[in-house]
């Protein structure tokens, strides 16, 4: 179990996998165990060791369809809800197609076409 990976160094398998766990990632292991970082993804690719360095904490979604809805039918338009969700106008448009979306904004939904129906309320 103790391969040697490093045998230069002396650096074995368990030394990768214990800096592995306190390692932000793969650049900074190499830097903590003092090898050059080319070499260093060369080995883990070869020995098939990159799953050590994959995220314990996959990075949440942005945003979801439920969010998408909810500002559709409070009567935004698609590019206030994209600037609202501090996503780009075509990332929302793919979401839309992706989710199929498209009549949750339909205008006489909303706030908005209440507002255009009636007007403000101190006019």
């Amino acid at each position: 179990m103790n391969e040697l990976l490093f045998p230069r160094c002396g650096i074995t398998l368990q030394h990768v996998k214990d800096i592995a766990e306190i390692a932000n990632n793969k650049r900074d292991a190499a830097r903590r165990l003092g090898i050059c970082e080319r070499q260093f993804y060369a080995v883990i690719a070869k020995h098939r060791l990159g799953y050590l360095f994959a995220s314990k904490h996959p990075r949440p979604r942005r945003v979801s369809a439920d969010d998408i809805i909810e500002l559709a039918r409070q009567g935004f338009t698609r590019r206030d809800t994209a600037y609202l969700l501090k996503i780009s106008d075509d990332y929302l448009k793919f979401l839309i197609r992706r989710w199929k979306l498209a009549g949750e904004f339909i205008v006489n939904k909303g706030k908005a076409a209440w507002t255009t129906r009636r007007g403000y309320v101190g006019d």
